[in-house]
Formats: structure tokens, sequence, C-alpha cells
């Protein structure tokens, strides 16, 4: 987990206490504002404060705009609004419709299809409309569509353009071009498409608190900075949702099942505009158009209900596809490549996108998921990690592409079938030429370090006066470090999201893990390093803070720490291992320098496989001796390979057997000479490091005397039947009760439960040792394990 402090070295706890001060609010949000450039009270107050909004007359265009509207309107000539099929194009639609037909305009609106016809203008809907129009106005498209702009106007239809997107260096042949990003008033240069027709709407005279609402969820949904216009459009949209809901807003929370004490625009992120992008991804965009400007409850409920509907509709086929993904990645992992590809036939084009960044983030590298259509065209999105541009990428790729777009962490492309071999192979050669190993990392931002005795209502009420949270102004993330997992419980309708306390210095916490499943596995009793946001939890009218955690890692990061954290189970998955058949290795011989090469190589594919600790520990303390060798550390996992998916590089200390996941990686190194032949196959390189030395000290560890067995066993006696968290714990306190080492106690503990000298028992509050009586005595040191384990240890 790579972390970065947002605002690192420009921190100013001097200016902070002004603010702070000055404004009356607390330490925690006055040191954000002033992490994210808002040093001075001045600039706090407005972020804060300010919510009016700009003159709409100050975007260059506008008064010719409502003119030659305003001219259409009194002729009566029919007026088109062309929009788009994303929650922003269909609300920037239904406003200025609805602005115009008060205005007692003649006016329709054209929304194309996302399967037909795609993003933008296109000259088929050009032909259909042109007949018997005076005007179209475009919204949120348009600025890139110079020929069918020039097709309007030579049959004589005016243009009104309105788009956000950023222009050419020659604009089309509209008569009018509206876009924030010619001129636009101070703080209103990244409006969305429905905030730039919400600015058209109020400066043709519309009172804009019937718009706001409208405004304000598109303004979210297309994730355009929360800061200037924007921000007041969306503070001022949410109060009015939050004190008079219209109607189509009640009508979707009544029919999601979703009761709020008060909407957010993280609710509206991930709550409405999934349900109002729905209709354009799966059906017909018109629907939540609609739905947008019904006025009618009962009617609103039904649009709703099919809007919900197309959306689970949407949930099971982005499952299905995503299911589909996986299996075409399980029979050809990426091992060597640096990014994932999956094409499928007939995937709905409108779930695609969704799955490549569910793939981006399960794999953790730049991510292709394309549907070939009957006629074998392949439509494709992308989505990209890291410092990885995505457009850089598919411009090297263009000549294969029918049509292509995007921006530096997505993007899309239309293709012939018969060019998918070329396309991925171009696509690797530029992912390798063009980016080094860090382009793939991903640096996650926290804005202050915190302690489970922060979490709580005082320090969410400090942070509420940031809201709204979005784009541009993201929700406060915190780095809580050392904090020990307790009491872990699984939730959700497939259990896959955890529960658990989170403990430090007498204080705790409830910290909730999402989606468990692709970010590694969370141990109960063990401290970990844990970035996270809090968020509110309203429960039969009681109010809680928790903590909401992104990633965590292991606290103690060093490997001889983890490895007592996990003493018993490092020494049985050793001792499990070595007992199943094993063969020499026919692998390439390698040293650590040449190790350190195909992590320099390549951050993905290498798996390096330790049986033992102490090869572990040895390759660990090389690397980081050499010069840039910390950059190439590979991620450390214990026991068993993280949930994900991914194939960064890694570190497998003391695999359980049957080991899952070893299948994603091209390169296998054995450091210590362990190695097992069903855990390899064919096409797999192999690499032997040797190290059957530290095989011989980790079994030397292992054996005891028969007096060091009695002495633990009458000590287990005692304290092993006390209820410890786990068998780590156990062994732990034996280990220190005794003065042994963590290796020896846990294989006595593991002796005494394969020859039944004790039950294990188990219960919820963990699990404690019962002693079974014996008859007679047993020479310990006179087993088939032992006598296994003399074996490894070479005596």
């Amino acid at each position: 987990m790579r972390v970065r402090k947002r605002g690192a070295g420009q921190e100013d706890p001097a200016r902070a206490a002004i603010i702070e001060r000055e404004l009356s609010i607390g330490p925690m949000a006055a040191s954000i504002l002033c992490s994210r450039g808002i040093d001075t009270p001045e600039a706090a107050r407005t972020f804060l404060y300010y919510e009016d909004l700009c003159d709409p007359f100050g975007f260059h265009g506008m008064e010719e705009a409502v003119a030659l509207i305003r001219c259409a309107v009194e002729e009566g000539k029919r007026i088109v609004v062309y929009g788009d099929y994303d929650c922003d194009g269909i609300s920037a639609c239904a406003i200025l419709v609805d602005c115009l037909f008060s205005m007692g305009a003649r006016v329709e609106p054209y929304i194309p299809s996302r399967a037909q016809e795609g993003y933008g203008l296109n000259l088929t809907a050009m032909e259909q409309i042109c007949e018997g129009t005076g005007l179209v106005v475009t919204v949120d498209c348009g600025i890139g569509s110079m020929e069918e702009i020039q097709y309007l106007r030579d049959r004589g239809v005016d243009v009104v353009l309105t788009d956000h997107h950023t222009p050419g260096e020659v604009l089309p042949p509209a008569n009018v071009v509206l876009n924030p990003k010619v001129q636009s008033p101070a703080g209103a240069g990244e409006l969305c498409g429905c905030g730039m027709a919400f600015q058209l709407a109020r400066a043709l005279g519309a009172d804009p608190d019937a718009y706001l609402p409208t405004a304000a969820i598109a303004t979210i949904g297309d994730i355009v900075p929360l800061t200037g216009e924007n921000r007041s459009i969306v503070k001022r949209g949410l109060r009015l949702m939050n004190q008079h809901p219209p109607v189509f807003v009640s009508a979707l929370l009544e029919e999601a099942r979703l009761h709020y004490e008060t909407i957010t625009a993280t609710q509206v992120a991930f709550m409405l505009v999934p349900r109002i992008n729905a209709a354009g991804r799966m059906d017909d965009a018109m629907l939540a158009y609609r739905l947008l400007l019904e006025k009618t409850p009962s009617k609103a409920q039904e649009y709703a209900r099919t809007l919900c509907g197309y959306n689970t509709k949407r949930q099971a086929m982005e499952e299905e596809i995503l299911k589909e993904a996986l299996r075409q990645l399980a029979e050809h992992p990426p091992r060597d490549r640096r990014g994932v590809y999956a094409f499928g036939r007939g995937w709905h084009q409108g779930v695609v996108g969704i799955v490549a960044s569910r793939l981006t983030e399960r794999f953790g590298m730049p991510a292709v998921v394309g549907s070939i259509d009957a006629e074998g065209k392949c439509t494709a999105s992308l989505r990209s990690v890291g410092g990885v541009d995505i457009h850089h990428v598919l411009t090297a790729c263009s000549d294969l592409f029918s049509r292509y777009g995007g921006h530096a962490q997505a993007g899309g492309f239309t293709m012939d079938e018969e060019n998918i071999p070329a396309f991925i192979q171009r696509f690797e050669d530029v992912l390798f030429s063009d980016y080094g190993r860090e382009d793939f990392m991903v640096q996650e931002d926290y804005d202050a370090s915190i302690g489970v005795e922060d979490i709580g209502l005082a320090l969410s009420g400090d942070l509420a006066l940031l809201e709204p949270f979005g784009c541009g102004n993201p929700v406060p993330v915190f780095l809580l470090e050392g904090a020990q997992v307790e009491n872990i419980r699984e939730f959700g309708k497939t259990a896959i999201h955890l529960k658990m306390g989170l403990c430090q210095n007498g204080h705790s916490a409830e910290g909730i893990l999402f989606k468990a499943e692709s970010k590694g596995p969370i141990y109960g009793g063990q401290r970990y390093r844990m970035l996270g946001n809090l968020e509110l939890e309203h429960f039969r009218g009681n109010v809680s803070a928790n903590f909401i955690i992104k990633s965590a890692e292991p606290y103690e990061r060093d490997l001889t720490s983890r490895f007592r954290e996990r003493g018993y189970d490092c020494v049985k998955a050793f001792l499990t291992g070595t007992a199943l058949p094993m063969e020499e290795i026919e692998g390439e011989e390698v040293t650590y320098e040449d190790i350190g090469f195909l992590l320099e190589e390549n951050p993905f594919g290498t798996l390096i496989r330790s049986a033992t600790p102490m090869a572990a520990m040895d390759f660990c303390a090389w690397l980081t001796s050499q010069e840039g060798g910390e950059d190439l550390m590979p991620e450390i996992a214990i026991g068993a390979l993280s949930n994900g998916q991914h194939s960064r590089n890694t570190l497998l200390l003391a695999p359980q057997q049957p080991v899952s996941g070893m299948e994603r990686f091209g390169r296998i190194v054995y450091l210590d000479g362990i190695w097992i032949r069903p855990e390899i196959d064919s096409e797999q390189e192999v690499y032997d490091c040797g190290g059957g030395q530290f095989v011989q000290r980790f079994a030397r560890e292992m054996l005891l005397t028969r007096e060091r067995f009695a002495a633990i066993y009458r000590e287990a006696m005692g304290t092993g039947q006390r209820t410890h968290r786990d068998l780590n714990q156990l062994c732990g306190a034996l280990a220190k009760i005794q003065g042994e080492n963590i290796i020896t106690v846990s294989f006595a503990v593991y002796q005494f439960l394969q020859l039944g000298f004790f039950r294990l028992i188990r219960s919820g509050k963990g699990v404690r040792l019962q002693a079974v009586p014996q008859k007679g005595k047993l020479d310990i040191t006179a087993t088939e394990l032992y006598r296994h384990l003399t074996k490894l240890a070479g005596r």
C-alpha cells in the first residue's frame, strides 16, 4: 500500500490555526482546507459559505444564443434539443425542453440510442431532424461534430451548440457555441453539460430553483470538480432536494427502498445516478427523461420502478459478463502482460465499461473489455491505473480503429474483430516501451493521520462543513496506523462485506470493509495500517460514526514481526507442505541478483515462494540493501495469496496447500528448494534459488528434547486451556512464558494436536486447548513427523 499525504511539504499549522480561529471551525477541517490549497480565511469563507450563482451572460455567446432562441420561439419554429444518453445529457435535455416549453416553444427532445447510434451527433439523425426544423440546440455534445453541424447549416437549420467537452482549435460552424471552456465567468469553467444547459435556462428567464436539483444530480454524476460554480449548484440543489424533494427523486428513493435522514452527494452518486444511467445503458434513455419531467407521483412511480428494474438487470448482466471475463482470464492468465483483455460476443455495450473498471481493480493493471456484434465489429471500453495514459496508448493503435476516444484514465474504441490480436500486441508493446514500473504503481492519497479515539461524531460533524464531496473535493481519507482488528463478522446478502472492531490504546470503533474478497485477507487479533473515511450510520434513532476501510495492510511491515504474529500458521504450512511428495526443482538456477532483475523488468508476473521465514527474510534484507531495492520490494503475503486476482510481483511466505492463485504468475521463484510438482504448469518459467540451508535451519528450530516437550506440555495444561484469539496468539503466550522460540512452541502444539494430547475447542470468543487423558507414555521424539523433521534438518 503506497500512500501519499495530500499537500505534503506544504503544511502550515499557523495558517490552519488562523482559519480555525477566524471561521470558528474544527481543527481537522481547517487543516484539510489548507492541505487542499484553501489556506486563507477569505478563501476558506468563500469555499464554505459562498453559494451565489454566476451571471449566465458571462459565458461567451450567451446573448446571441438567447436572442436566437427567443426569435425561434416567437416565430413558432420547431426546435429540437439534441442530448445524450447518460445522466448528464438526459438531465440537460430535460431542463432545456421544459424551459422552452414554458416559453411557449414548439420543442421536442432527441436522445440517441447508445447501441444503435453511439455518442454525439450522427448524420442519420441529422437527416431525420432537419426536416421541418428551424433550430437545433445540442446539450452535452456537439463540440467535435464538424460534419454534422455543417450538414444542418447547409440546409438552413440554425444551431445553438452547448457542450462542456474540450473544444478543438477550430469550433464547429454553429450559429452560437456555448462552452465553459471557451469563455466563462470566474469559477464556472468546469461545468458539466447539464450545468451549461442550466445556465442557458437561467439566461432565458427560468427560475433556477426549478432546475437546481436536476442540475446538482447531473453535476455529481458527471464527476466534474465540485468547486466554484459547481459547488454552488450542488449545495443549493441538495438543500432543495432535502427540503422539497422533486417528484422524480421521491419516486426513485421509494422504489429503491432507500431512506436517508439527509440526501448527500455521495448517496446521489451511488444510488440515484446509476438508476438514471440504467435507462441509456439497458434500453431507451427517454424513459429517464420522462421521469425527470413527470409531475404526477403515480406515473413517476411507474417510471422509477422500470428504471430500478433496469438497474437490477444491469447489475446482473454486469456480474454475468464479469464472470465470463474472469473465466477467460483464468484460462489464459495475463502472466507476462501489463494489461488484461476480455472480449465476448453479444456483451451489452452499456456494461463493458463497468466490467473494465472492476477488472482494473482486481488485477491492478489496465483493462480492455469488448463486445463483438453479429457483423464482427468490436466495441470496447478501457480503464487505466497509476500513471498510464490510456488516450496516449490508444493513439498509438489508432490505425486499427474505425473510431476511438477518451482521456488519461478511460477510453473506448470500435474496430474489426480480426484486429483484436494485433491490437493486444500493439497495446502491450506501448505499455512496455513507454511506461516504467512506477507508472503502474497506484498511490493512495490521504488527508491526515488519526487514531481510533478520533473516530466519532465530533470529527464527523467537523468534516460535514466541507461537504458536498466529490471530484475536486474528495471525501477526507485518513491513515489509521496500528489499530488491532477484533470480532470480524460477515454481512450482506452474499456475505461479501465485513464488520469488525478496531481497538487502540483502550479505545474502540466499528470498521467496515466492503467487497472484502477483492482486498486481501484480514485476520482478527492483528494490527493493521488502514486508509479509510468516516461515515455516519443511522439505526433505530441512534447515530454512530464508522470507519469505512478502503485498503489495509499489516501494521508490522518487516517480515520478522509479521512472522511472529502468524507463527503457528507458518509452522503448520511448512509441516503439511513438506509432508507432501516433493521433487527436485527442474528450473533455472538463479541468484538474488537475477531475481532483482526479474522484479525490475516487470512489476507483474513474478511469484517468489518461500516455505521458510529465514529464506524470505534473507532475500528481503539483501533487496533493501541494494540501491533502489526498496522500490522493487514485492508485495508480501503469508499463507495465501490475496483474494484479488492481480499478478503484481509477490513474495509468498509459508504457503498453505493447495496454493490458490499461482496460475496468475508467469515466473515462479523458489527461494528454499521446496517444490511440489502439481503447483506448476508447463508454460510457467521456474527458477531455483537453492536455499536448502534455510530448510535445515527452520527444521532445526523445531527439534526439541523430550524434556522441553514436557515443559511446554505442562504449560499448555494451564495457559493453553484459557481462551485465546487463535492458535497464533496461544502459541505466542506459551512462548513468552516458557522463554522459547515461537517456532519451537508452534511445532510442539502442532504435535500435541496431531497426537491427540489435546482437543482444539472453538467458540465465538476464540480457541482453547482441552487436555485428553493419556494411557501410558509416548516418546514424542519417536513419531513419524519428528523423524521427517530430523531428516529435513540433516541430522
